[in-house]
């Protein structure tokens, strides 16, 4: 299970696209291969996500290796790319990744958009900077159905956009809460929302604010075990005991359990110990 350790290093926290991704491909494709589609689409989602934070000459060179990098969009600090991995095409969209990034997190007054859903203003700002640079090649969205996928900042762009473009499936990591229900997004859409035991950033905004959240909840407990329903008991579990066990090495690690399940490498290495381990107990 070694493989499958939790990444407490700050470079996993605040430097996401330094993590390896795919990790797990060179010691149990074997094992991969005995995942459901769904599972195998779930496990690609998060490992591009991890992509998504480099340099856009990486992203291509790494996807390439494993399938086709079709074209990326860069509008002011968000960036995307689609990709195709086997018959699957994925659009991925990048989380936060600068302070002006941070500044779109807080501004979570409402703004109606055009389709009447009241939305988080710093998200539908961000998702109407990557639209009108996304619809410029809107006919690459006509071959074939698309898996929308994005990490925090990016969930949040990918669950707005995935009301406006073709979109099949949508997946998302630690993604922060969007509208009161993202009412507007079409019901042919399948969305699954993977949460991290006591990430914090899924909490966003408070409720209080008439935010809330939508999709088929994942929820990854203290035992890193997948669940249907989110537990505040799982939660307390898990940051108490990475209190008492880490903090005399706070200076190495992540400060509290909350930055440590954001990262988006203990999604991917989480997701992967619950699908492979539990396909080979079958």
């Amino acid at each position: 299970m070694s493989n499958f350790l939790i990444d407490y290093s700050k470079n996993a926290m605040f430097k996401p696209g330094s993590s390896v991704p795919f990790e797990e491909v060179q010691v149990s494709w074997r094992n991969l291969k005995l995942l459901s589609e769904k599972e195998l689409i779930d496990w690609w989602a998060i490992n591009l996500c991890i992509l998504s934070y480099r340099q856009v000459g990486n992203v291509r060179s790494e996807v390439s290796k494993y399938g086709e990098f079709i074209k990326s969009w860069q509008a002011r600090t968000q960036f995307a790319y689609l990709c195709k991995i086997g018959e699957v095409k994925f659009l991925v969209i990048q989380g936060s990744s600068s302070f002006e990034d941070n500044v779109l997190d807080i501004k979570f007054l409402k703004k109606q958009a055009d389709d009447g859903e009241a939305y988080h203003r710093g998200f539908l700002f961000a998702s109407d900077y990557l639209f009108d640079e996304i619809k410029q090649d809107i006919e690459l969205f006509d071959d074939g159905p698309i898996i929308f996928c994005g990490h925090s900042l990016g969930g949040a762009i990918a669950q707005i956009l995935a009301t406006r473009l073709p979109c099949q499936s949508l997946i998302t990591f630690g993604s922060p809460k969007v509208s009161k229900g993202l009412s507007s997004l079409p019901q042919t859409v399948g969305y699954r929302r993977y949460v991290n035991c006591s990430d914090a950033v899924p909490l966003l905004p408070p409720n209080l604010t008439g935010f809330g959240h939508s999709g088929e909840v994942r929820f990854i407990d203290h035992n890193q075990e997948l669940q249907i329903l989110e537990s505040n008991k799982s939660r307390l579990f898990a940051s108490m005991s990475y209190f008492l066990s880490f903090r005399w090495c706070l200076l190495q690690n992540g400060l509290t359990r909350s930055l440590v399940d954001h990262s988006p490498i203990n999604y991917a290495r989480a997701l992967s110990r619950y699908l492979i381990q539990n396909r080979l107990e079958k």
